[in-house]
């Protein structure tokens, strides 16, 4: 791959993370996008980013709350 390449698909990867910021105002969707463009290249790492945000995204005291109203 180019160098020309290489900086024209960093370009389209920061517009498309612009854009689903202002459209999707989440930090998710972006980290969405960013692991989609790295899983083609490096699968291992985009499984890292999923359970990163998978771990991130775990609010067990929401979750004791849920299990408390079921059972009470």
């Amino acid at each position: 791959m180019a160098f020309s390449q290489i900086v024209n698909l960093v370009i389209l990867v920061v517009k498309i993370i612009l854009v689903s910021l202002v459209v999707f105002n989440s930090v998710f969707a972006s980290l969405g996008i960013i692991t989609l463009i790295v899983s083609m290249i490096y699968p291992w790492v985009a499984l890292g980013i999923c359970g990163l945000v998978i771990l991130y995204s775990i609010n067990p005291v929401a979750s004791m709350n849920r299990v408390v109203r079921q059972l009470g």
